[in-house]
């Protein structure tokens, strides 16, 4: 099996980041719902699952475009993914992330989303 590309390879790849973006964009609505209300830290709501559920999504979404694409381990697919959403939550400025538009990240069908935990 073909190494996986390098982490910059993989941000050129526009479907993989857009993807990858729709993760940074929930985990931002996610970290502003906890810091109004940090009770959910302990017991979230079914919002707060939702969009757990929804982001888990997108990783998986992308985890397995890259992994065909690279014709790659679905473990190196998965690494690969969560180094480029932590290299982008560090890197691209909020203003950014909050310009992808959540009611298009959240448009997902229910029957597509990963169970709840």
């Amino acid at each position: 099996m073909p190494a996986p590309p390098r982490l910059r390879q993989l941000r050129r790849d526009k479907t993989v980041f857009g993807f990858v973006m729709n993760v940074v964009r929930l985990d931002l609505e996610e970290d502003e719902r906890l810091e109004h209300l940090p009770a959910l830290r302990d017991t979230p709501d079914e919002d707060l699952q939702h969009l757990r559920r929804i982001a888990r999504y997108w990783l998986g979404v992308a985890s397995i475009h890259f992994m065909r694409k690279s014709r790659c381990s679905p473990e190196a697919a998965v690494h690969a993914v969560s180094e480029l959403r932590e290299e982008l939550e560090e890197t691209v400025p909020e203003a950014e992330i909050r310009a992808v538009p959540l009611r298009e990240v959240l448009d997902v069908p229910a029957e597509l989303l990963p169970r709840a935990c």
